[in-house]
């Protein structure tokens, strides 16, 4: 079964935000993710977002979008 992800639930996975804990949760279920074809883009903005504003490190960025690579997703 697959289920259909955005950025908002993305970030969610990588962020200490409200329902993350929801989010995360999705990754430990059977299914495979489809993704749209801007996530890459929305997730990349997103942390650059935070890296400007100093709420996260370069080097921590870095490890996001790194992690974030490595997830099966289905374009």
């Amino acid at each position: 079964m697959f289920l259909t992800i955005d950025v908002s639930v993305v970030a969610k996975w990588f962020f200490d935000e409200p329902l993350n804990e929801d989010a995360k949760a999705l990754i430990k279920l059977p299914y495979k993710f489809n993704a749209p074809d801007l996530l890459v883009y929305e997730i990349t903005s997103i942390v650059r977002k935070y890296t400007r504003h100093q709420i996260i490190t370069s080097e921590e960025g870095i490890d996001i979008l790194r992690r974030f690579y490595h997830i099966p997703l289905r374009f």
